[in-house]
């Protein structure tokens, strides 16, 4: 809440709004790293005092090496790289728009009614792609790589009709 609060006042006091949405970066990347941090670092207290157990032998067994057979704290990589694909082309959709607002607008925030409607419809609507792919990745993990590229570009086909609606209407 208090994060909420130093954008708004950060988006009143400056002409163009840096500062706001560096608050907003800078505090979701503090949440991300304190969020998964904290709990990887609890979990690595708790394996290292409770040391493997027959459950976690039956799990982790195989895939670790002969050094941790007392147990630990075991995360296995997963696919991350469709996430960072999609996460990167939202995120280069977003910052068009900023760099758009800014030359023909003014400013990224405010500006006449229909264009912060549209713009924040688009930012909105990146959002859900980004989860609704994650979502489609997670029931079909073993999607093939031309299968996941497919996706994307049928997301982002989906959601470029859908603001060319939104502009007309």
């Amino acid at each position: 809440m208090w994060d909420l609060f130093a954008s708004f006042a950060a988006a009143k006091m400056d002409k163009w709004a840096d500062a706001s949405i560096v608050n907003v970066t800078g505090s979701n990347s503090v949440n991300v790293f304190v969020g998964i941090g904290i709990p990887w670092f609890m979990a690595s207290i708790y394996w290292a005092v409770q040391g493997a157990t027959d459950d976690w032998k039956a799990r982790y067994g195989s895939i670790v090496s002969d050094r941790f057979q007392g147990g630990g704290f075991v995360v296995q990589g997963g696919d991350l790289s469709f996430s960072v694909v999609v996460f990167t082309l939202a995120a280069l959709v977003a910052l068009a728009v900023i760099h758009v607002r800014r030359t023909k607008v003014g400013g990224e925030l405010g500006g006449p009614f229909g264009v912060k409607i549209f713009s924040s419809l688009l930012l909105v609507l990146l959002w859900k792609v980004y989860i609704v792919l994650s979502a489609w990745k997670a029931v079909f993990q073993s999607a093939d790589f031309w299968s996941q590229v497919m996706a994307i570009f049928i997301a982002f086909v989906v959601l470029e009709n859908v603001m060319l609606v939104a502009g007309i209407v």
